[in-house]
């Protein structure tokens, strides 16, 4: 049996073709990296996603129908679509186009990826060393403490990510110093509830944690759980050396 012909955009100049999957794979908005077996981003935790592998994908606000107790919602809530179709056309342009993407996005880890750190460490691992150098800029988004009530508040409003997560990456922008990392606090776009004292404060005692110092005891009483997980910092990272 003949073999099928390969596209004829294979048939095309490398540079050429290299031009137009950068005109097709540039995406209008920032990629987000959604990590295998999660819920689904665009509902109260109602569709389970089915996907077995991470995938790199847009958000779109086209209206869908999501089944839930037999009946069918409508919604208008942002969904996720896997950017990179082109590399489901043939076994040729896969092998050109799979991830190729990541050369000429921004990936961006959504606020539910729980750890975002340890995230975007585990994915980067499983990345090919072609892979990794491609990445230029990556924003990681903490997502915001709440206290008992649920609210976010003075004591909550930064989660301490785990010290080995961070030197990890730490480790991953020394190696590629090209490489753009923004590390975003989410709850801190809100300033109704997050005063600029308040962060300048958070800053002050957990540059002092940091350090091994004693620091000013907020007003409020009780030690904030984040100061306590940045001392424990200095148990696993030389600090002293930044």
């Amino acid at each position: 049996m003949a073999r099928p012909p390969s596209p004829s955009l294979l048939g095309l100049p490398s540079e050429l073709r290299n031009l137009i999957y950068e005109l097709v794979l540039t995406a209008p908005s920032d990629l987000l990296y959604v990590r295998p077996s999660t819920l689904s981003m665009w509902t109260d935790h109602i569709h389970e996603k089915s996907r077995t592998a991470p995938a790199l994908c847009i958000e779109t606000t086209t209206k869908d129908r999501v089944a839930r107790r037999g009946d069918f919602l409508w919604t208008d809530d942002p969904i996720t679509v896997e950017y990179n179709m082109l590399k489901y056309v043939s076994k040729f342009l896969y092998s050109e186009t799979a991830a190729l993407e990541l050369k000429f996005n921004c990936l961006k880890t959504p606020v539910e990826a729980g750890s975002t750190v340890q995230a975007f460490n585990s994915f980067f691992s499983t990345m090919s060393l072609t892979c990794q150098s491609w990445l230029s800029k990556v924003v990681l988004v903490q997502k915001a403490g709440a206290d008992s009530l649920g609210s976010t508040t003075y004591y909550s409003f930064i989660d301490i990510e785990d010290a080995i997560n961070m030197s990890q990456l730490a480790s991953i922008c020394n190696a590629y110093p090209k490489l753009r990392v923004d590390y975003v606090f989410k709850s801190c776009s809100g300033l109704a509830h997050i005063s600029p004292t308040a962060v300048l404060t958070s800053a002050l005692q957990i540059a002092c944690a940091l350090r091994g110092r004693e620091s000013p005891q907020p007003k409020f009483g009780a030690a904030r759980p984040s100061i306590t997980a940045t001392k424990a910092w200095r148990q696993v990272i030389d600090v002293m050396s930044f």
